[in-house]
C-alpha cells in the first residue's frame, strides 16, 4: 500500500525487495503524470464541445 500527499507519504509492503518497491513507486508516478496529462488535454475538447451544443 502506498499513500502520499504533497509533502509526505507512507509505504506498507509485504516484501523486503527494495528494487521492487522503488519500481512500483516509479510506475505509480508515471501513471499519475499520464492521467493528469490526459485530463488536461480532454478539458478543452469537452469545453469546446459543450459550448458548440449550447451556443
Amino acid at each position: 500500500m502506498y499513500t502520499s500527499s504533497s509533502n509526505s507519504g507512507a509505504i506498507s509492503s509485504d516484501t523486503d525487495n527494495k528494487l521492487l518497491i522503488i519500481a512500483g513507486l516509479f510506475i505509480k508516478q508515471v501513471y499519475n503524470k499520464r492521467a493528469v496529462f490526459v485530463i488536461a488535454c480532454m478539458v478543452p475538447v469537452i469545453t469546446t464541445t459543450i459550448s458548440r451544443h449550447h451556443g
